[in-house]
Parts: structure tokens; sequence; C-alpha cells
């Protein structure tokens, strides 16, 4: 309780680490290290939801202001729906006519076994895959985003040290990689698509914590029936 008091600032860090804890302690008990777990016995942080949508307007101002390859990243996040760290990992094998194939890293079924999913291939994608492609030059490379060092898959930290400098040259506040994620699924369910297939999620409850701006319904509330006079 003690180590996990030093992340209560951080509510999403200090659960996972929570989580890692309690594994581990399930590993003990396994081994006879020790007699219970006792991490079950600490509650889980109260997470803050995000809200934050990313406007049309931010996300050309950043695109604007950033470097060809994180322009593309940006655009095929957006595109596809996926976590950043899933893009940036797309093989040229992993592309093919019928759409681009993915096995996100935090998604299991019921076995444990990692979920696959297809993202239909469109003339946006295409554009990104052509632009992304173009940047390599006439080195063949495995990764489609790879370093022009090597051709290796680059590092979550190199592309968001890119985004937070691009959107301070924009000066957008607030934004962070993951609100790119957000807006996609956001904007496919306002255009009437699935947002829940497209994120991969087993239960509804969890692609409604990506939507912004949706979960408030609309009301309307009853036309004045009675002649109440003139004002």
């Amino acid at each position: 309780m003690q180590f996990l008091d030093h992340y209560r600032a951080s509510p999403s860090v200090a659960n996972r680490l929570r989580t890692l804890l309690k594994l581990a302690f399930d590993l003990a008990v396994m081994q006879g290290l020790c007699e219970s777990n006792p991490v079950y016995s600490i509650p889980t942080a109260r997470e803050n939801k995000r809200d934050r949508y990313l406007t049309d307007d931010e996300y050309r101002r950043i695109w604007r202001a950033a470097s060809p390859v994180l322009r593309c990243i940006m655009d095929m996040c957006y595109l596809t729906g996926q976590r950043i760290g899933d893009v940036i990992k797309i093989n040229l094998a992993d592309i093919t006519p019928e759409g681009i194939l993915f096995q996100p890293e935090k998604t299991t079924d019921k076995a444990g076994r990692g979920k696959k999913l297809l993202v239909a291939m469109t003339p946006d994608i295409e554009s990104v895959i052509a632009r992304a492609k173009a940047l390599h030059g006439p080195v063949t490379r495995l990764a489609l985003f790879g370093l022009k060092k090597g051709g290796a898959p680059r590092k979550y930290s190199g592309v968001a040290d890119q985004w937070k400098s691009a959107c301070q040259r924009a000066g957008v506040a607030d934004a962070h990689l993951h609100d790119i994620r957000a807006k996609a699924l956001t904007d496919a369910k306002a255009q009437g698509l699935n947002p829940q297939a497209l994120a991969l999620h087993s239960t509804e409850a969890m692609t409604i914590r990506y939507l912004r701006g949706l979960e408030t319904p609309t009301a309307h509330g009853p036309k004045m029936a009675m002649k109440t006079g003139k004002s």
C-alpha cells in the first residue's frame, strides 16, 4: 500500500502496478513463498475518464506542424482506429489488397491467445501506405514506418517526442497521442460504423471509455399543449 501511494497522483499507473504486484504474489502463493495474496485487500485507484476530443481543426494544425513520417503515422492511427504501438509495428507482410492485419498487444481471447483484426483497405489507407513507402526511398524495409537506419520499427518514445514537439509548434495544448484513437472511434460511431468492432473490444463498455462527446443523450421536452395567452 505504501508503494502504491507513491503513484496515487497517476491512478492508471497505480492500477497497472497493482495488477503486476497481484500477479507476482499469485505466483508466490503457488510456489509456497507466502500463504495469501495481500494485494486483493488493496482497492484499485479511481481513474477519471479522459473526455478530451481532438477536433478536426486541432488535428490539422498538429498534422501541418508534424514531420512527414509523423503525418503518416497520425493518419494511419486515425484511419485504422488502432493503438499507436500497434500502428508503428505494421510490417509490409501485414498489408494485403484486402486490408491491414493487426494483432493488438493488449487484446486476447478467453484462452489468452492474441486476437487478430483485419482493417479493410480503403483509398485513404492506400494513400498513407504509398506516402510511407515513398519516405523509404529505394531501400527495402520490413516495417512500414521503419527507421531510416536499419529499417527497424520505431519506438513509441520517439514518436511521442515528435508528437509533443508538433503540438507545441501547432499551439495545441493537452493533446495525447492516444487521443487520435479516441477521435477515430468517436468519428466512426458518428459515421454509422461499429467502433466496438474497430477497437476489437469484447464489450461495449470498453469501447465507451474511448468515445468522446457521445455519452450524454439529447432529450426533447414536450410542446406547449395548453394556451397560456400572449405575454
